[in-house]
């Protein structure tokens, strides 16, 4: 209801006897404006909704999950020279020295100031699906059934969880993987985890 609506059906809940009295049906009117002021306590309410909210009510929200808006060192923009392990099947596809693609791809070495510097500041969008994300984690129980769900509804089908059996998990992504909150979670190390499990992650082959 809007506050006309509100203070009409306060005015409505007069006994019969003062229903028809002006200066009775004007006393509540009053008395219900006074009382509703404007909805006021819903717009504080719904302004910290993080699926409405915006703006410093977005970064007020992020503080009780441990989220910011600026991510130092991150740069999605970017693909950095590396030296894969022997180990990893996929490392003759790696950018760096095992690199065998002769596509013109521009690599960039990490430096220091990349991590000094702020790189990445999220949008709303992207701040309010972070908040989400890592309020579902930290409500979660860690069976893998529920983490998978997770990851299902934040990272859709192109991130899939393994449970090797040996006390490590494995979080496998497309390596075309669109959405960037799957690399913004893995950068601050906020992948779901239970106590003393171990996770590794890597691209599909």
């Amino acid at each position: 209801m809007n506050t006309s609506e509100l203070i009409a059906y306060y005015a409505s809940l007069l006994i019969i006897q003062y229903r028809m009295k002006p200066k009775a049906q004007a006393t509540v009117v009053l008395m219900a404006a006074e009382a509703i002021a404007d909805q006021l306590f819903s717009a504080v309410r719904d302004g910290f909704d993080v699926l409405t909210a915006v703006g410093a009510q977005l970064d007020i929200l992020a503080r009780y999950v441990g989220a910011q808006r600026g991510l130092y060192g991150l740069d999605l923009s970017k693909t950095w020279f590396s030296m894969p392990l022997s180990t990893d099947a996929d490392h003759d596809t790696v950018p760096g020295f095992a690199t065998v693609d002769t596509s013109p791809v521009q690599q960039y070495f990490i430096t220091v100031p990349d991590f000094n510097v702020l790189t990445t500041e999220l949008n709303d969008g992207e701040l309010s699906l972070l908040i989400q994300y890592l309020a579902a984690v930290a409500s979660c129980d860690y069976a893998l059934a529920t983490v998978d769900a997770i990851c299902m509804a934040f990272f859709g089908a192109g991130v899939t969880v393994t449970d090797n059996g040996d006390m490590t998990m494995t979080y496998t992504y497309a390596a075309d993987l669109p959405n960037g909150l799957f690399h913004i979670v893995n950068y601050i190390h906020k992948l779901p985890k239970p106590a003393g499990v171990a996770v590794i992650v890597e691209a599909a082959a």
